[in-house]
């Protein structure tokens, strides 16, 4: 009796504690319990319909704290299985609903006549299309280990793959800036070419962004990494002034 008279307000502070504790669990499993998700596309739904959003919804499982779902697991799941999906985020709504904000991705290039790829090199698909067809230094890319729902990636490649990575999934971005979309570069150009060429100043080997447009006009970009958005500026600029003003050397010059 001595030893809790002693200990008193101890033990009520322990107890305060607890009741606080459990009153908080409770909480979590029953008021801020997974019971409602959403799917809003923030984009346009030309494959993204309602049923596969629908689909989306159904994967995710409810039940559990939306304080500690793994937020970063179901928005891998979600576009591993759904290749045109993007999970811009999941938003939580309390006390127990997440919105998961999607966006459609689309297609831009096509590489080896077969595999369909966005912006971000994700792979969409192995259906041709009137995608932008893409040549990587005439390399040949065993379709059979490319599957839809991952990402390409050329770190591998001859000791540029990351320099040719970074190059193709800025091209959009830069493009963007001169006011083209992908709708809008898929009614330009044709092809895409990475080559390599000698850089006159030291001798030195790099990469040149070689552009083909529909009327098999050829645009070269040399060693875009180096000021890309200067040069994308330049060249849509010198592009649209050369159709603009001088159509008739469209067939016999370059840029």
């Amino acid at each position: 009796m001595e030893f809790i008279k002693k200990h008193k307000k101890a033990f009520i502070i322990t107890g305060v504690i607890l009741f606080i504790f459990i009153i908080l669990l409770i909480l979590m499993f029953t008021v801020f319990s997974l019971k409602k998700v959403e799917v809003k596309c923030l984009t346009s739904t030309n494959v993204v319909n309602e049923q596969m959003q629908e689909e989306i919804v159904s994967k995710v499982s409810l039940g559990g704290t939306v304080l500690f779902k793994d937020k970063e697991k179901i928005v891998k799941d979600i576009e591993k299985e759904y290749p045109y999906v993007n999970v811009v985020n999941i938003e939580t709504v309390f006390p127990n609903k997440f919105v998961i904000n999607i966006a459609e991705r689309e297609s831009l290039f096509l590489l080896n006549d077969g595999i369909l790829l966005d912006s971000d090199l994700k792979v969409l698909s192995k259906e041709e299309t009137n995608a932008i067809s893409l040549n990587i230094l005439d390399l040949d890319f065993d379709e059979n280990n490319i599957s839809a729902g991952q990402f390409l990636n050329f770190k591998g490649i001859e000791n540029v793959g990351a320099e040719i990575e970074s190059i193709l999934k800025n091209f959009a971005s830069m493009c963007n800036l001169n006011n083209k979309n992908n709708s809008d570069l898929k009614s330009l150009f044709s092809k895409i070419y990475i080559k390599y060429y000698t850089d006159f100043r030291n001798g030195d080997k790099k990469i040149n962004l070689q552009i083909i447009d529909k009327n098999n006009f050829e645009i070269n970009v040399y060693n875009p990494l180096e000021n890309y958005e200067d040069k994308m500026h330049k060249m849509f600029y010198a592009y649209s002034d050369l159709y603009s003003t001088k159509p008739e050397q469209i067939e016999t010059s370059k840029l």
